[in-house]
């Protein structure tokens, strides 16, 4: 157990920092992507898998181009990708071309969403294939943010996180 005055950081809190990083870090990646595509408009969201319903916890978010006037809803189709990938499991890709008899009715028809252990990014505005480079992205950066704090904890002294 940690000695008195050890300052714990919420597993939320942490979880949140990562994922706001991630995106920060991924963003010139991002931009080139979009210049290269020639496309302005993508929505990209970090979720955690929770217990507590509904199941999944915002974590962070990017909105680019011009969110008033996007030609869909790319927030709402990310977040669709991703209550996807919650239920199942797998990445959305995976369900919606490997096991399409998991799909049920009001699902979303496209695909474009990663889940890294409990963390699921999802992206929309792209073609599908493309947003889900852009969460792999992400996905790789927030693996890498959050293994690098772990180790970072094990160098410490002592038996036991702080």
């Amino acid at each position: 157990m940690p000695g008195k005055g050890t300052c714990w950081i919420k597993p939320r809190d942490a979880e949140k920092r990562r994922a706001e990083e991630a995106l920060r870090l991924a963003l010139p990646t991002i931009d080139r992507v979009l210049d290269r595509l020639g496309k302005t408009d993508l929505y990209v969201c970090v979720l955690i898998k929770i217990d507590e319903d509904p199941g999944l916890m915002h974590l962070a978010q990017i909105s680019m181009g011009r969110v008033n006037k996007w030609e869909y809803q790319y927030d709402e189709i990310a977040r669709a990708k991703a209550r996807l990938s919650a239920r199942t499991g797998m990445n959305s890709r995976e369900v919606l071309l490997l096991h399409p008899e998991l799909l049920q009715p009001g699902d979303i028809k496209w695909w474009g969403s990663v889940v890294n252990s409990s963390i699921i990014v999802a992206a929309s505005g792209l073609e599908s294939w493309e947003d889900e480079a852009i969460c792999k992205v992400v996905s790789a950066l927030y693996s890498m943010l959050n293994e690098t704090e772990i180790e970072n904890n094990r160098s410490q002294e002592g038996y036991y996180l702080t």
